[in-house]
């Protein structure tokens, strides 16, 4: 248990709280940005407030994995149903990516590379641009990288227990956006070459553990909430 003084893990990462502070800077000079897609999820977000789920001016449910509208739900209730909530909500969560980004490089790398990473990654244009429009591009990429520290730990220390909680969050983010899928193979790269040294291996258990809560997910969203078969986000009406 970390039982430094607060002043010491302030001190501790100063720097980060710099990088933050100016990526902040940055994103406020931005101004909001919209565009169809933008209006069009966004108002999927209202509707959970007002219908309890993910529909749009068509009628329909929208065409994408739902969990970041009902992310976004409890923001507007609480600081007002408009877009600019909706895109700080966002911002939020793109500084959020920065730090995972230097928790993901730290670990990987050490402080200095972490650092490093952060920094170029919270000026990169694409995360500007989408930390300051309501898309759920931003919300996907927080949860994605939650897995892929949690997986990255589970291949360093040959953990069930962090590769459970890897599970756990890339069905959140794959509950948020199919492109989540794309970062399981930098973690599938890593186990063929890291698990060698670490003993790591996957297994047909490993793999359950990993994919049972993408499974429940899965099926209580689209089999029962949304009342389409299992793979009802790729036969959409």
């Amino acid at each position: 248990m970390d039982t430094k003084h607060p002043q010491t893990l302030l001190k501790e990462h100063l720097p980060l709280i710099g990088v933050l502070i100016g990526v902040l800077i940055v994103l406020a000079s931005m101004g909001v940005y919209t565009n169809w897609d933008a209006e069009t999820e966004f108002s999927a977000a209202q509707s959970i407030i007002t219908k309890g789920f993910p529909y749009v001016a068509s009628g329909w449910m929208i065409d994408q994995a739902p969990l970041a509208f009902y992310m976004t739900a409890p923001v507007l209730h609480l600081f007002g149903n408009n877009y600019i909530n909706g895109v700080n909500f966002v911002t939020a969560l793109g500084l959020g990516c920065v730090v995972l980004i230097y928790i993901l490089g730290t670990i990987l790398y050490g402080k200095k590379s972490g650092l490093t990473a952060a920094a170029l990654f919270g000026l990169v244009p694409w995360q500007v641009f989408m930390s300051r429009i309501y898309l759920i591009d931003v919300p996907y990429l927080f949860l994605s990288l939650i897995f892929v520290i949690f997986g990255v730990l589970a291949i360093k220390q040959n953990s069930d227990r962090y590769l459970a909680l890897c599970g756990f969050f890339f069905a959140l983010a794959f509950l948020t956006k199919l492109f989540s899928i794309f970062l399981m193979l930098p973690l599938l790269l890593m186990a063929g070459l890291k698990g060698k040294e670490t003993g790591f291996t996957l297994t047909p258990k490993r793999a359950l553990i990993f994919l049972i809560p993408t499974i429940i997910l899965q099926t209580i969203w689209y089999a029962g909430f949304a009342n389409q078969h299992f793979l009802g986000v790729y036969f959409h009406p």
